[in-house]
């Protein structure tokens, strides 16, 4: 069996060492690995890494985007340079446990047959105690938020090629991995831990979705867009589903206003009325009433950033 670990990387010279190192010392077993990286326009000297370290481990594949694109851009190019039938992800400020092949080797050895298998990682593992050594999870326990947690993933490249991450949307990659739970109807769970994680940095990729930016705002009305065209109709279907549905669309009207996109707002709020779904907040409906949106947000940012900021210097003084 032939394994494909998938890599996006910007500006991480500080790390892919580290994350390459953790692929080239895990103990394969009987599977082939292949490690693709693909580097998404880095300013850094990551690329050199990168390439020198791949002169002697011919397993490395490098790919590069000839701009900076998002990590979701990157991984489409990685997967379709990948040669392995299954992909594992790997973040580049991530690395494996020294037995994570041989964890996934062991785990599909005796629980073959599933098109996508969930591993543990470090930090999610206590919380993820309650689904025991193993667990099958269905699409619905995702969609409707029955389950929530981070998960080390591998699963079917030809599920990948099929239905790809949207290289317009940054982060956000749990929208896409919907997709493939419900491609593969139920998934197999393991309590290993197969990845340790680093989130301490302040280039986490998870603190763009703080949403301090425009960018990051209109990423993420981007991104609720897309739920809503890929699981309307499940979500339709029933009343959990609903209430995330009306979630959904007030954040996208409530964040275009935040823009001044009050058009798109109005396409958000007559989705709302056609669906006899609960209106906006009223501050919301005010701002775009009078078109302050802009302005709001302005205020609303910089006290998300002070907020992020309090946090941070409280975590990094142990309060």
């Amino acid at each position: 069996m032939k394994i494909s670990v998938i890599t996006p990387v910007y500006n991480r010279a500080d790390c892919i060492t580290d994350c390459m190192e953790s692929v080239t010392n895990a103990t394969r077993g009987n599977i082939e690995i292949e490690h693709v990286i693909c580097d998404d326009g880095s300013t850094d000297n990551t690329v050199d890494i990168v390439k020198k370290y791949a002169l002697t481990h011919p397993h490395v594949i490098l790919q590069q985007l000839a701009r900076n694109s998002g990590p979701n851009a990157a991984r489409n190019k990685a997967i379709q340079a990948a040669g392995g039938e299954w992909l594992l992800v790997l973040d580049s400020d991530d690395r494996f446990t020294p037995d994570a092949f041989l964890t996934c080797e062991k785990v599909m050895t005796e629980h073959p047959g599933y098109k996508h298998y969930m591993f543990n990682c470090d930090f999610s593992a206590g919380a993820n105690l309650k689904y025991g050594d193993t667990h099958e999870f269905t699409f619905d326990d995702f969609l409707y938020g029955r389950v929530q947690s981070d998960f080390n993933h591998m699963f079917l490249r030809s599920t990948a090629l099929s239905l790809p991450f949207d290289n317009n949307v940054r982060v956000h990659e749990g929208i896409f991995y919907l997709r493939f739970y419900q491609l593969a109807g139920t998934m197999l769970y393991s309590h290993q831990v197969t990845v340790l994680c680093d989130r301490s940095r302040d280039d986490h990729a998870s603190f763009y979705c703080r949403k301090t930016s425009d960018r990051a705002l209109a990423d993420d009305i981007l991104a609720k867009q897309l739920y809503i065209s890929f699981f309307e109709n499940e979500l339709n279907a029933t009343d959990p589903g609903r209430a995330i549905l009306s979630d959904r669309l007030r954040h996208i009207y409530t964040n275009a206003t935040l823009l001044g996109r009050y058009r798109e707002a109005a396409d958000s709020l007559a989705k709302i009325k056609s669906l006899n779904l609960p209106r906006p907040s009223r501050y919301a409906t005010l701002c775009n009433k009078l078109h302050i949106g802009r302005p709001a947000w302005s205020i609303l940012k910089a006290g998300i950033k002070l907020r992020w900021k309090y946090r941070t210097l409280r975590g990094h003084r142990g309060l």
